[in-house]
């Protein structure tokens, strides 16, 4: 017997993600923004033995790709993770259920609200204090530093009325009022819309059905409906079919862009007819059709075909260990990028996907090593700055899960700024007087190393010791040896900084 999850219930009919989902995504998947407990910026969680970088590491976290779960977790005890996968509709959630308690849910909804309250069950009365801002002297004291305080508190997010009573979005969002904004250092809203709308195997389409009549066949409001259908039709992920009122049926040929009657019975050649021209038809036969989107013939629940799935690169994946940033594809802004994943279950002859778009001039090559089978992928154009997804359609329209692709912001540029000096003896470091603004009024030219000066955007940044170099990406000074003045000209010194 096999059960398989139903369409997710907010994906988008182009398959796209949302907005709001992607950014789930980036929370999920990623740590870019540097937050969290175990994050590879602030580093809080190796002080304290518990270091997952995001909700998916594979060697830390509960929910690794492909499907989103793990056996014998360690962050949770030796649980075994469930997976990700029809979470909006499950109320008992995490590892004991404690977040479907009445009592965690309104600790959750004061926190949201901004109303702390003076005990949280989950934390056992640990984070004595306040407990969602986690201003706490007891953890602190531990750490041994203070926390900063976490940005967007509170979050006004409804997560419990008594009227309404539980939803499985409220169990969700409780903990990312208290525990899980600590470890993981955001909310859940986002990530609750990522798992409504992740790819379960089947387009979003699936099963959407449009009934026209002769008043609103050519009407605009139909045109809209069933231009997405017919989409989804030429990508090859579904099957459109067109039954009337009068019992004639129709299924939409992708490659022709045409419907063909699926049986004729009068022995004459079927050409087929365009989506004007059977319109036309339910106007003049004054007759209702009804358009489906059924699954594509190869794919059999409980049979032999299966939902190709993505991971990272088996090779890096088994090297991983906790506290690494999960071994996601970081490709540069540039074409024709490749890089490496995992794959099982993935016909050499698939599609590949991106952002819920299928990419026809996109490539991969199988290949296998002794950790796994793996993709060698080439992206064709150049995708912009931030979190991407990645999709594999086999040949039978079955769907893969998301592969997470984090396009890296180029390194800034190097640019030259001069600095006016009086006199410069350039065959040794280059000491700056107190006064970075004057424009290089040396104290002297002696054989010493150089105090850096740089321009982060607007203003100098003053790196006065004598080794540090100023990192002007961040405003901050890296305990590296200085760089040091070159000459380009008579009374003139210069320095190669990143301008951001």
């Amino acid at each position: 017997m096999s059960v398989s999850y139903p369409p997710s219930p907010t994906r988008r009919p182009d398959d796209a993600l949302s907005p709001t989902a992607m950014q789930g995504v980036t929370d999920f998947f990623t740590d870019e923004d540097g937050l969290g407990v175990g994050s590879s910026a602030i580093g809080v969680g190796q002080a304290v033995g518990f270091a997952p970088i995001t909700c998916a590491d594979n060697s830390g976290g509960c929910h690794a790709l492909p499907h989103g779960a793990s056996t014998n977790s360690i962050t949770v005890g030796a649980f075994d993770a469930p997976t990700m996968r029809g979470l909006w509709d499950r109320h008992v959630q995490f590892s004991n259920g404690s977040p479907s308690s009445e009592e965690v849910l309104r600790a959750g909804e004061e926190c949201a609200k901004g109303n702390p309250p003076g005990f949280h069950p989950i934390l056992g009365g640990f984070l004595t204090g306040d407990p969602c801002a986690l201003d706490s002297p007891a953890i602190e004291a531990l750490l041994g530093f203070t926390l900063d305080p976490f940005p967007g508190d509170p979050s006004g997010f409804d997560i419990y009325d008594p009227a309404v009573g539980v939803t499985e979005r409220g169990v969700f969002l409780s903990t990312f009022e208290s525990l899980f904004h600590i470890a993981y250092g955001m909310r859940g809203a986002a990530m609750w819309e990522f798992f409504s709308e992740m790819s379960v195997g089947f387009p979003g389409l699936y099963g959407r059905q449009l009934t026209v009549n002769a008043s609103d066949a050519l009407s605009p409001a139909t045109a809209a409906a069933l231009g997405e259908l017919i989409a989804a039709g030429n990508a090859g992920k579904l099957t459109i079919q067109a039954r009337f009122s009068g019992r004639r049926e129709y299924r939409y040929a992708g490659a022709d862009q045409r419907w063909f009657e699926t049986v004729t019975g009068n022995g004459k050649a079927d050409t087929g007819l365009t989506t004007d021209e059977l319109l036309q038809q339910v106007v003049a036969f004054d007759q209702s059709a009804t358009f489906t989107a059924h699954l594509r013939g190869g794919i059999s629940i409980g049979g032999a075909d299966r939902q190709p799935l993505l991971h990272v690169d088996p090779d890096l994946k088994v090297t991983e260990a906790i506290g690494d940033l999960l071994a996601i594809p970081r490709p540069a802004p540039e074409p024709n990028q490749t890089f490496r994943i995992g794959g099982i279950y993935v016909d050499p002859a698939a599609t590949l996907l991106v952002n819920g778009a299928p990419c026809g001039a996109c490539s991969f090559v199988m290949g296998t090593t002794p950790n796994g089978t793996y993709l060698d992928v080439t992206l064709v154009d150049a995708l912009p700055y931030g979190t991407h997804v990645m999709q594999v359609m086999n040949p039978d329209g079955w769907l893969s899960n998301e592969m997470p692709m984090q396009v890296e912001d180029p390194p800034p540029p190097f640019e030259t700024v001069p600095f006016e000096t009086q006199e410069c003896i350039v065959d040794a470091g280059c000491t700056f007087a107190e006064d970075p603004i004057a424009c290089g009024e040396l104290a002297g030219c002696e054989d010493l190393p150089l105090s850096v000066v740089c321009v982060p955007g607007e203003g100098l940044l003053d790196c006065d010791s004598c080794t540090m170099t100023p990192d002007c990406t961040d405003g901050s000074c890296t305990p590296v040896p200085a760089t040091t003045l070159v000459p380009t000209g008579p009374g003139n010194c210069s320095l190669d900084v990143p301008i951001p």
